[in-house]
């Protein structure tokens, strides 16, 4: 049975899309989870060099950092379930529904990667255990490796995200920025200084994305192709820590709050794309060209 105007098919299927994106993206931060849970406890138990792993500033680390990306995971698919919640109930702000149609894809990119990463990450942190097969944990990283795949790759859904804002005319783009300025309205005491260096970090973030959409103004179809996904990461990143930012705002007490935020801004390049602003080459057909010979040369 025809379920749709012929032409209009993605269209009509957008709502089930905008489902399987969230129950993918609540599979990558759940894998996530589960497999550092395990690992905390492991590391309780397991002596190495002399001492329990937990008292291993190295190996505690390496668990404190999976654990900073576990969080924006996790706050950025919160966010974009509340909207789909507003949405469902028909209750969603125009502005509401054009940051859910920039976030899904962004959230389904992004927790896909970082599920894959995390996973390999903490299979290692069990040593020879995470590779064998009788301890059932080689299966969390290949079911983690599908969920960069299936409904869209990080690819396609960068290129999702840019359709988004060229269909809006930079709605969508101007909706995540002004809500990444709300996230951070809250401005810490000047006796703050790591929460301040966090959101000085945040605001550059945003100036950057808006000075690289100004600049793909000026530019072939080559460049924003290019940059897709480089785009996509800026956004993704940067909206995340406006997300921690604004917990740790609202939540001044608790250290432990303010410490992932930092983190957050300080592992990660919130906006990768920033290296273009002054680089010409970046991006541009030459750039296109040399991959090519790179490659197939």
């Amino acid at each position: 049975f025809q379920v749709s105007e012929e032409g209009r098919g993605i269209s009509s299927i957008s709502p089930m899309l905008t489902v399987t994106r969230i129950h993918n993206s609540i599979s990558a931060v759940s894998n996530i989870r589960r497999l550092l849970n395990w690992s905390k406890d492991f590391a309780r138990k397991r002596v190495a060099f002399g001492h329990k792993l937990i008292h291993n500033p190295l190996h505690v680390q390496t668990l404190a950092r999976i654990q900073v990306e576990l969080e924006g995971g996790f706050y950025m698919l919160m966010k974009v379930a509340h909207l789909f919640g507003l949405e469902e109930n028909q209750v969603a702000t125009d502005h509401e529904l054009m940051l859910l149609r920039i976030l899904t894809p962004l959230l389904k990119m992004y927790t896909g990667k970082q599920s894959v990463a995390a996973s390999s990450e903490l299979l290692e942190s069990f040593g020879g255990h995470g590779y064998l097969e009788d301890t059932g944990l080689p299966q969390y990283l290949r079911d983690a490796q599908v969920l960069s795949i299936w409904e869209g790759t990080t690819n396609v859904l960068s290129m999702d995200v840019l359709r988004s804002i060229t269909k809006t005319n930079g709605e969508v783009l101007r909706a995540l920025l002004a809500d990444c300025m709300s996230n951070i309205a809250s401005v810490p005491s000047s006796s703050d200084h790591g929460l301040s260096a966090t959101r000085q970090s945040i605001v550059q973030a945003i100036n950057d994305i808006s000075s690289f959409a100004k600049l793909s103004t000026t530019k072939d179809e080559t460049f924003m192709m290019a940059a897709a996904r480089d785009f996509s990461y800026s956004l993704a990143r940067t909206y995340i820590a406006s997300l921690l930012y604004g917990n740790a705002s609202r939540c001044p007490d608790d250290g432990r709050s303010t410490e992932v935020a930092i983190r957050w801004t300080l592992l990660n390049d919130l906006a990768p794309i920033n290296k273009a602003l002054d680089n010409e080459r970046i991006y541009s057909k030459t750039d296109f060209k040399n991959d090519h010979a790179i490659i197939y040369s």
